[in-house]
């Protein structure tokens, strides 16, 4: 996969989305000042199954996003 970079001192605020959301793109998130990247895993009715690091500091999770949640900043795709 092509997973975009952000140099050395980027971050996630410096993707911009390109795609609509597909298994395997990624979500871009922004929580307040933090921006947040997450890999999509599935669908359920009303919303994203996702596997991400950090979200839990430290860890690997997986939640659901409800595709109606504000912070959802956009998709991408390779």
């Amino acid at each position: 996969m092509n997973i975009p970079t952000l140099g050395e001192n980027g971050t996630a605020e410096l993707l911009e989305p390109n795609s609509p959301a597909m298994i395997g793109s990624l979500v871009f998130l922004r929580y307040q000042a933090t921006y947040h990247v997450a890999t999509i895993r599935g669908f359920t009715k009303d919303g994203l199954l996702v596997s991400e690091g950090n979200f839990k500091a430290c860890q690997e999770t997986h939640r659901e996003i409800k595709l109606i949640d504000p912070a959802i900043r956009g998709f991408w795709t390779a």
